[in-house]
């Protein structure tokens, strides 16, 4: 199946003549059906913030990697190239170098740039194929996140702190709640809630950045595995650039 896919005011980023899927400028959901189906059949409450990790094992996996994420992390994260302009971050932040990345996998394809740079980290990732977006996560000081919604409830958005400021001045809010990072703590976030992140503080915050299947149902996850399958691969991301 052949799809187009469209950003912001309807600006294709892939062409096709089959299909249309919109990403709204307003921020409102691309996939409300799906979405309505992971509601109602997520075995765990919606709601912006999840710090009982154990609903998820593969953040427990991540957990107790974190070494090896930190001093991976630690050895690129001051070269690493903007997220401005890739598909979902366009214009969620306005300084290109506020905001940089590394991607270690992106929809069950592990990247070939992030796993040289990143053996250890991206081997990890590798073995877990629920996680299916992988990334070194880089705000400079001083940097700002606009507020945003994500599109997509079939994922919960892992945090894990690697080399942050640990100070309540760099923090996420999200929904009616405010999270600040810490070395080594993991949380997970359903991003669907509008958002937006802070960095007040003279310090760079490099965290991990994952999707991870919701819990569901069997019905949840068959749907969710039908949308990994026909649309999210024909998105795309780049180390370079």
């Amino acid at each position: 199946m052949k799809i187009n896919l469209y950003l912001g005011f309807q600006r294709p980023i892939i062409q096709g003549n089959k299909k249309c899927i919109y990403i709204n400028a307003d921020m409102e959901p691309t996939f409300p059906r799906a979405n309505k189906i992971y509601t109602a059949t997520s075995t765990v409450p919606i709601q912006p913030i999840y710090e009982d990790i154990f609903i998820c094992k593969e953040a427990l996996k991540i957990c107790q990697n974190f070494e090896v994420f930190r001093d991976e992390a630690m050895k690129v994260y001051k070269n690493l190239k903007t997220i401005k302009g890739d598909l979902f971050f366009e214009d969620i932040v306005a300084d290109p170098k506020d905001w940089t990345k590394l991607y270690l996998r992106w929809y069950n394809e592990i990247d070939p740039i992030g796993e040289k740079m990143c053996p250890r980290s991206a081997a990890i990732i590798k073995s877990m194929p629920r996680v299916r977006i992988a990334m070194f996560s880089v705000l400079r000081p001083g940097a700002k996140i606009l507020p945003h919604a994500g599109p997509y409830r079939g994922c919960l958005r892992l945090h894990m702190g690697l080399i942050t400021p640990n100070s309540d001045d760099c923090f996420i809010s999200i929904g009616d709640r405010r999270y600040s990072w810490r070395d080594g703590h993991v949380v997970l976030l359903d991003d669907t809630y509008t958002h937006y992140v802070q960095n007040n503080t003279n310090k760079h915050r490099v965290i991990l950045f994952c999707d991870i299947d919701r819990p569901m149902n069997f019905l949840g996850r068959l749907t969710h595995e039908i949308m990994i399958s026909s649309v999210c691969k024909h998105t795309t991301r780049q180390n370079s650039g």
